[in-house]
């Protein structure tokens, strides 16, 4: 990867700097800092791009100091402020600029700890595969997920050519149906099945993101949009469908195209952390089935009215999907919950700290 990088000088603006963060600097800040956009993160230590060199820099420690919560510190795919300081070996993060979207979940094993995994995405790929791998459910929640994000989202149906023609059609009309608002793609990298479309989405100065479990293929997709063996790739066990977990860590890569690339590792837990409205987009027909019912507090059960049971007895909408959509907004309403009652700690805690 770091070939690629110091290879190139790509420019900043390839890189995705455009006004949005350009409005952001001061105008001391132009003269002191360099803006560049961070690659590669690890704890503390972050490898950035600025569009003419890579090199390493250290965040200062202020900023982890006065940060609130995980998703205030520096990840990969942020637009940072580094400054070289005479007699030091890395460059000095100074801090982050504003996002224009935020890839985060809830970390794997924590109740209450949110996690950044990609800034300033403009399109994320949820990528699963055409085997025993297929879940309607898992893509409803990467689905919900990437929604929450602000980047647009395309679902790409990866192995297609483990399957025959009308599995195919089978297995693209079931991603539709969970993920209605976005594009749904089939691919092969055996084959040449949906390559032209998939490329067609590589976009320059644009930055994608690949999301999905272990095994689907998604370091073979990356190769192919990078056009060598960048990635590390396991091959699919005839037991179960699934290749082995390869991708350790997240990177940003900088295609030949002038587009940029994030892979991510498999998320074998996934969580939802921010509560909003945008949780359930991944479920917008439903709710707009819900809004026509007759009672407001309708549970969509055996209510008298409920517009959503009779769709589902039309065949308009499946059952499977109503109880996911049902299943998420209780998760939603736990979440929630479970962060209001870490806050009351929280100031409970500072409250007792300030009385001693």
């Amino acid at each position: 990867m770091l070939d690629r990088l110091t290879d190139e000088a790509w420019g900043i603006e390839t890189l995705g700097w455009d006004d949005f963060y350009d409005s952001q600097l001061t105008p001391k800040e132009r003269r002191r800092f360099q803006p560049a956009r961070i690659v590669e993160a690890y704890r503390k230590r972050f490898l950035v791009h600025t569009g003419k060199e890579v090199f390493w820099s250290i965040a200062r420690g202020s900023m982890f100091h006065k940060a609130s919560d995980p998703t205030e510190l520096p990840a990969v795919g942020d637009w940072a402020l580094v400054e070289h300081i005479d007699g030091h070996e890395h460059a000095r993060l100074w801090r982050i600029l504003d996002r224009r979207s935020a890839l985060i979940r809830q970390a794997a094993g924590e109740r209450t700890r949110a996690q950044m995994i990609a800034a300033n995405l403009d399109h994320i790929f949820v990528v699963t595969s055409m085997n025993q791998e297929f879940s309607e459910r898992r893509i409803e929640r990467y689905m919900s997920l990437a929604s929450e994000s602000g980047a647009e989202v395309t679902v790409i149906l990866n192995k297609s050519d483990l399957t025959s023609k009308a599995q195919r059609h089978s297995f693209i009309e079931l991603a539709r149906e969970a993920a209605p608002e976005a594009r749904v793609l089939a691919l092969s990298m055996v084959s040449d099945d949906g390559h032209k479309a998939l490329d067609a989405l590589i976009q320059p100065k644009q930055t994608i993101g690949l999301i999905g479990s272990s095994g689907v293929g998604k370091s073979t997709i990356v190769n192919h949009l990078y056009g060598t063996g960048l990635q590390a790739t396991g091959e699919v066990r005839e037991v179960d469908d699934r290749g082995r977990h390869t991708t350790t860590a997240r990177q940003l890569i900088v295609l030949s195209s002038g587009a940029l690339l994030l892979d991510t590792p498999g998320m074998r837990e996934l969580g939802l952390w921010q509560v909003d409205e945008r949780d359930m987009e991944a479920f917008s027909d439903v709710a707009e089935i819900a809004s026509r019912c007759k009672f407001r507090d309708c549970k969509h059960l055996t209510e008298v009215g409920c517009a959503v049971q009779e769709a589902v007895a039309n065949h308009e909408i499946s059952a499977q999907r109503v109880a996911s959509w049902q299943k998420l907004d209780e998760e939603i309403t736990l979440q929630r919950a479970r962060q209001e009652e870490a806050l009351r700690i929280k100031h409970k805690r500072s409250n007792a700290r300030r009385r001693k």
